[in-house]
């Protein structure tokens, strides 16, 4: 499921008007997805790819398709740095491209790479660098492009 409401902020009390003209239209996806997904451990560490297709039952507004698609891959390098502090130290770089017909079907990237203290599948903190390109992530709004850099950091603990 995926959706979204009004955000606050979004409506000028004053002018008694969305700020920017721009109407939030409430927005919905009940969908079952299908992915697929392979790994390979290799001497620098991991390569993950996937693809995926997902079909909604439940849409609004109408004139999203009700098909959309995910690919992308996953790199980890565990062997190029080596160890800090009786720590693994893993560098990876991923990529998503999502196809969503918003009505027409466009790509959505996400590029992520950063580095992880700790080893790749297990506690540990990671540092990253994004950059996404697509369609407004604020799904209100889904129909507006939008470019983002993000920087930030996880912690890891289960």
């Amino acid at each position: 499921h995926n959706s979204a409401h009004l955000v606050d902020g979004h409506w000028d009390r004053t002018t008694q008007k969305w700020i920017d003209n721009k109407d939030p239209i409430p927005w919905a996806q009940d969908f079952s997805e299908l992915t697929f997904a392979q790994e390979f451990y290799t001497n620098f560490g991991l390569l993950k790819y996937y693809n995926a297709a997902a079909y909604c039952n439940l849409i609004r507004p109408k004139e999203i398709k009700r098909w959309f698609f995910n690919l992308g891959f996953e790199l980890n390098f565990n062997s190029l740095i080596g160890n800090i502090f009786d720590q693994r130290i893993n560098l990876f770089v991923a990529y998503n491209l999502s196809l969503n017909g918003l009505p027409k079907y466009m790509g959505s990237n996400n590029f992520l790479t950063g580095i992880k203290f700790g080893d790749y599948f297990g506690k540990g903190i990671i540092l990253y660098l994004s950059y996404f390109s697509g369609n407004d992530v604020i799904s209100e709004y889904y129909f507006e492009r939008v470019n983002k850099f993000g920087l930030g950091f996880l912690v890891e603990y289960f």
